[in-house]
């Protein structure tokens, strides 16, 4: 089977975000140190993976970076959909 760099960028730009919304919603880290913003760990988990964009590109990969991308853009999209769209 062969290796498919685009997937492994879109999983690995996932697990921030994923991250970001467990301790979002599970926890009340948000409230003791962002109160006024409660995007705050979403854009902690985005500017982490630009850092694995930024180093993805540099090191000639640039379909993991591609995927990356991807899932940071898809991630943020539904955190603002959520946040302000009340489902």
């Amino acid at each position: 089977m062969k290796r498919n760099p685009f997937v492994f960028g879109l999983l690995f730009g996932l697990v921030l975000p994923i991250l970001a919304h467990v301790l979002t919603k599970n926890t009340h880290i948000v409230d003791d140190i962002m109160p006024q913003k409660p995007l705050g760990l979403y854009v902690l988990a985005v500017t982490g993976n630009m850092i694995g964009v930024w180093y993805s590109y540099r090191n000639q990969h640039q379909e993991i970076g591609m995927g990356v991308v991807l899932a940071s853009f898809l991630s943020m999209l539904l955190a603002v959909i959520t946040k302000v769209v009340v489902l």
